[in-house]
């Protein structure tokens, strides 16, 4: 761990549900005044780029907080005591209905470090095959899209995918490839 400069006085939640919490800290901040800085914590999740043949299998859905469709790679949250590798079974399986033989591991990052704990790993799925899909309750209107590199890439530039891990998760796998 490094020498933070932060120091916390106090911590309280302020809102908590099933999914994330929300807390205010009492600090100092690193030029010795006194400050407040709210933290979202949450779960961290995994986030998965199934690929068979040169297609990738992303999801589409309407998303609630921004209130338009979004075109992601499948990912969800670990559960707890669940594995990292269960978790991408699961949510393969759930949101696009592949099993795949083999994940390989293209790294980790944050989602907004500024405000929130919540981080997720990124993986390749490989040798997929495809099974009947076990959606949840608030995923009834996702879809299942094939795309080609080229055509992530110019979703990317135009602005149809605009979520943050997907994209993240896709330039990881071309520094990787």
């Amino acid at each position: 761990m490094i020498n933070n400069p932060w120091k916390t006085i106090s911590s309280k939640r302020v809102y908590e549900n099933p999914w994330l919490t929300v807390r205010q800290d009492e600090v100092v901040r690193p030029d010795g005044k006194p400050g407040i800085y709210g933290v979202v914590e949450g779960r961290h999740f995994v986030e998965i780029i199934p690929k068979i043949d040169n297609n990738f299998y992303l999801i589409e859905q309407c998303r609630y907080p921004i209130q338009r469709k979004s075109l992601e790679f499948p990912a969800g949250a670990i559960e707890k005591d669940e594995s990292i590798e269960s978790a991408l079974r699961r949510e393969l399986e759930e949101e696009v209905g592949l099993k795949a033989a083999k994940f390989v591991r293209l790294g980790f990052a944050n989602v907004a470090p500024g405000h929130n704990t919540v981080g997720f790993f990124i993986y390749l799925a490989l040798d997929c095959r495809k099974i009947k899909r076990k959606l949840e309750g608030s995923e009834v209107d996702m879809i299942t899209v094939r795309m080609s590199e080229n055509e992530i890439n110019n979703a990317i530039k135009s602005g149809r995918v605009i979520d943050g891990p997907t994209i993240v998760a896709f330039c990881l796998y071309l520094l990787n490839k």
